[in-house]
């Protein structure tokens, strides 16, 4: 069994050593188009830690060619985020004036405690007009000078993958969308984009597995990735990567392939120079990566969630959740805002699915109050490998206290002897 599932075991911690020493780099577009999104501390930990590897990188024809495609938007996107923070500190001055005036109907303060409080207001408004306008005019203007490409160029000259011949696109293309009907991952989620873009993923990750196959090395992928066609989530949590990556990778490479998005690949790089990482740089990651996740849920939705309420009053509530599955998902959340109550948390839940499509594989349902006034509900199918098919589920929900309060009750002690 060991051998057989070699794939599915987590390497030891001599071999991911192991590989760290032998193994090949490389990256997918995402994260060299991120270097001109992180601070320039982040960057130069993220170059530092691709060096490390020395001439033992590469890359993918897909990545190079997606990294090239999407430089200068991305670098135009960038330079615009100064003129829309400048239009975010315009919006809270204009608040201010308004705010201003409402204390002043309150009739709480003294004109002098007003004239304190615009004051401060101000200065803070003026030096965060300062910061922004100091930080525009030291901003490197990359479409005239790019010391960022200049060191991607000089780290991948001549580690760049072959690119497919037109007929061996148009084979790859076919194989990928067949996979996209089947929900092989990666790369199925990017169904909605463009049809000369959307097979991105599996055209990189395709490359890279044949290209580990031809050296008979193990590889080390890093990716800014965050989508649940890339990663194995549950209950919110990402536990790895999904199983079907290390599987493919072992068939087809006989490699081990490690991935790693970003983050986790600094933190083992830094472990390795001995060096914790900086906590502006963990806050830099993290900060990118929320904006990845939430750029990815505006373009990609999975579903449209109405609410009916049949009941609700101060100890119980109950309605039903419509949920509409735009495109197969693997498992959803739907959220019912409760009343402000503190009770919640204890409160009986009860939920059940009364129609669901004829094509729908066993699913589970799991429900908590998971702050003081949101009832999430979380489904997700108990089919490996098998999504959630497009399509409307109507769940029944109710929500009481009245359990826990009787729980909490007892009956006055009576004063007869």
């Amino acid at each position: 069994m060991k051998e057989r599932f070699k794939w599915y075991l987590s390497p030891s911690s001599d071999e991911i050593k192991q590989i760290w020493e032998n193994g090949v780099l490389t990256v997918d577009a995402n994260l060299l188009l991120d270097l001109y999104r992180y601070h320039a501390k982040t960057r130069e930990e993220i170059i530092s830690a691709i060096r490390l590897f020395g001439t033992r990188v590469w890359i993918s024809d897909q990545a190079a060619n997606e990294f090239v495609r999407n430089r200068k938007k991305v670098i135009v996107t960038s330079i615009g985020s100064f003129d829309q923070a400048s239009a975010v500190i315009a919006e809270i001055s204009k608040t201010r004036d308004q705010s201003i005036s409402k204390l002043k109907s309150l009739r709480i303060f003294s004109a002098s405690d007003l004239d304190e409080i615009n004051s401060d207001i101000t200065k803070s408004i003026d030096e965060a007009k300062a910061k922004i306008e100091s930080a525009k005019v030291g901003h490197p203007n990359y479409l005239q000078s790019d010391e960022i490409l200049d060191q991607i160029v000089e780290i991948f000259d001549g580690k760049v993958g072959p690119q497919p011949t037109p007929e061996e696109l148009v084979d790859i293309n076919k194989i990928a969308e067949q996979r996209f009907s089947g929900q092989v991952p990666p790369g199925y989620l990017d169904d909605g984009k463009p049809e000369d873009r959307k097979y991105g993923d599996y055209i990189m990750w395709s490359q890279t597995l044949e290209f580990a196959k031809s050296i008979g090395k193990p590889i080390i992928l890093v990716t800014s990735e965050k989508k649940e066609d890339w990663w194995e989530v549950h209950s919110g949590r990402t536990v790895g990567p999904r199983n079907e990556l290390h599987r493919e990778a072992s068939d087809i490479s006989g490699q081990r392939v490690l991935i790693y998005q970003t983050d986790r690949f600094l933190q083992f790089a830094a472990e390795k120079a001995g060096q914790p990482l900086d906590k502006e740089t963990v806050a830099d990651l993290k900060d990118i990566s929320e904006r990845r996740s939430q750029r990815s849920a505006l373009s990609h939705p999975s579903i449209k969630v109405s609410t009916v309420s049949i009941s609700k009053d101060l100890l119980e509530q109950s309605g039903i959740l419509s949920v509409e599955i735009l495109k197969p998902i693997r498992n959803f959340t739907a959220t019912v805002h409760l009343d402000e109550d503190p009770d919640w948390p204890k409160a009986l839940i009860e939920t059940s699915i009364d129609y669901m499509p004829q094509n729908c594989p066993d699913i589970s349902i799991v429900s908590k109050v998971g702050s003081i006034n949101d009832l999430n509900i979380h489904v997700h199918s108990d089919s490996q490998g098998t999504p959630l098919p497009v399509g409307i589920y109507r769940i029944n929900y109710s929500i009481s206290q009245w359990e826990a309060i009787l729980s909490d009750w007892s009956p006055p002690q009576s004063n007869q002897a």
